[in-house]
């Protein structure tokens, strides 16, 4: 499914080039040894030098310590063309993606058919990365569109697809839209649910630990949980968002509605 596609602050180009592939550089190792065979290779140039009886010993100085310098100077050549693709930074997409929020909700809305007094406060958010090998990609893996994550400059992760999820509390029940912002490809997924509070049965939150190549990242999954066995969820990284203060809010809305005890509304209007 589609949702309104919204104007776009950087050109497909520049969001493919902030998630392509970094080009693969030498070891560290790799990169010292030629330096150190590099640098007896110049020593030797210049002592070959000095001794003018043999002159003949300089070709192969010279061509040893081209043959050394090619790997060095490629490698430059290669991530000077790879930092000059336009690009935005980590904190430019961050804020890119994030700008989707206020258009998302208000399309949500619209799904939904709600009007602004039909809700209690204000919507409830929860907002997370779609990762490849979740089956919340399966609906992009159908349209062969690429579902990425990568660690940025700035240490943190930063994913082509983020999942809104939006909370709608109303009189009698409580309205969901779950919409994707895509930086990859025209593809967007969505979907919306209205639960009377009567079937909700209950709020939940799991802490996990999740590898991505080296390194380790703390995740927070949420989920709302219907007496028909279904659940709304999303998965959250938590040094990106936290999740703790809507669940707050959603467990003190479904008391006041559920038990009669006061306080969800009042809640809700203070985030």
């Amino acid at each position: 499914m589609q949702v309104i596609d919204n104007e776009q602050a950087f050109s497909e180009e520049e969001l493919a080039n902030y998630f392509a592939e970094p080009p693969k550089v030498l070891s560290k190792s790799t990169r010292n040894a030629l330096l150190f065979l590099l640098v007896i290779g110049v020593i030797a140039f210049l002592l070959t030098l000095a001794d003018m009886h043999n002159p003949l010993l300089l070709l192969p100085v010279i061509l040893g310590c081209v043959g050394l310098s090619i790997p060095l100077i490629a490698e430059r050549i290669i991530l000077a063309r790879y930092n000059a693709l336009l690009q935005p930074t980590d904190e430019e997409y961050n804020t890119w993606v994030k700008s989707r929020r206020s258009s998302l909700c208000q399309y949500g809305m619209q799904k939904l058919g709600l009007q602004s007094e039909d809700i209690i406060g204000e919507p409830l958010e929860v907002w997370g990365i779609i990762w490849s090998h979740f089956w919340e990609a399966d609906y992009y893996h159908r349209y062969g569109c690429p579902v990425l994550v990568k660690q940025g400059e700035d240490g943190l992760l930063h994913a082509s697809i983020y999942r809104f999820t939006f909370f709608y509390p109303t009189q009698h029940y409580i309205a969901v839209f779950s919409g994707d912002v895509n930086a990859l490809g025209p593809q967007h997924f969505e979907l919306t649910w209205t639960y009377f509070y009567d079937d909700i049965v209950g709020v939940e939150t799991t802490a996990f630990a999740l590898t991505l190549g080296d390194g380790t990242y703390n995740m927070q999954r949420f989920e709302l949980r219907v007496s028909s066995g279904q659940a709304v969820g999303a998965t959250a990284y938590a040094q990106e968002v936290s999740i703790d203060q809507t669940v707050q809010s959603l467990r003190a809305l479904l008391r006041d509605k559920k038990y009669g005890i006061r306080g969800g509304e009042r809640n809700i209007a203070d985030d």
